[in-house]
């Protein structure tokens, strides 16, 4: 069974503010570092069963959409939805692997 979470991002305005939301929105271990990095790990770890869907997710830079492209093509069963959007990430193209993060790259050797 699923696991859904909304995550309401109007007003964000920084980087920080955003994983604010997110570490409070989804069920992280307290370690959760913050960062991209960490964001990607978590994803990838936990994300198997989530649905996530993030409104007024227009303050999302890059880097996070790189992370949830990354983490959508390498775990099973994770969804991401942007609402202001009307497509989920897994409608992008992303091939398997691509901009990886460090932390990942990592651990495998």
């Amino acid at each position: 069974m699923k696991s859904a979470f909304t995550i309401d991002l109007c007003g964000a305005s920084s980087n920080e503010e955003i994983h604010r939301r997110i570490a409070k929105a989804l069920p992280l271990p307290p370690e959760y570092g913050h960062n991209l990095d960490a964001l990607y790990d978590v994803l990838t770890e936990y994300g198997g069963s989530w649905r996530i869907e993030f409104k007024n997710a227009g303050c999302l830079g890059e880097g996070f959409r790189a992370v949830f492209k990354d983490a959508i093509a390498d775990t099973p069963g994770l969804e991401i939805v942007f609402d202001s959007e009307g497509a989920s990430t897994k409608n992008l193209t992303a091939a398997r692997g691509l901009g990886r993060r460090l932390v990942k790259r990592a651990k495998s050797k």
